[in-house]
């Protein structure tokens, strides 16, 4: 077996006899893991080393495809701060990501909480400012699209 440094390919010769005149077999290629990916899976598993590597998925329910949106996000004040709560449709989920914008900045992530968790309390609010929530089922697979918006004025 050889290594092929600039495409990372180990080749071996054919265990194919070949022709039957006895000619040798040209070399195929076999593709394998190498580096931190190799490690990791050897370490890991294939599914643990691939989540923690933001690798794709190997079915299991962990494709993106399989989370469905949470739905029917609420926001309500509930001093201190912002209550939120959802609905969980997805079934393969491993973590819910609560994302939240002001006026008409982008969403950026305030929190994470675990599977089958519906709510959140976001204690970092400020009077006088208006929010808008959206949350979005995860797993290693990726990322659900996101719930319903959610928009409330704090006083």
């Amino acid at each position: 077996m050889s290594i092929d440094p600039r495409s990372e390919t180990r080749t071996r010769a054919s265990r194919d006899p070949g022709p039957a005149s006895g000619a040798s077999a040209a070399p195929h290629a076999e593709r394998r893991p190498t580096g931190h990916l190799a490690r990791a899976l050897a370490v890991l598993g294939a599914s643990a080393a691939l989540a923690i590597l933001g690798g794709a998925s190997l079915g299991c329910g962990s494709d993106p495809a399989d989370l469905a949106a949470p739905a029917g996000l609420e926001a309500m004040l509930a001093a201190p701060g912002v209550h939120l709560s959802w609905e969980d449709h997805s079934t393969g989920e491993e973590q819910f990501m609560v994302m939240r914008r002001e006026a008409t900045v982008e969403y950026a992530e305030i929190g994470r909480v675990g599977e089958n968790v519906t709510a959140f309390h976001d204690l970092s609010v400020r009077s006088g400012t208006t929010y808008t929530y959206v949350v979005h089922a995860m797993n290693a697979g990726g990322t659900s699209a996101p719930s319903n918006e959610a928009t409330i004025a704090v006083p």
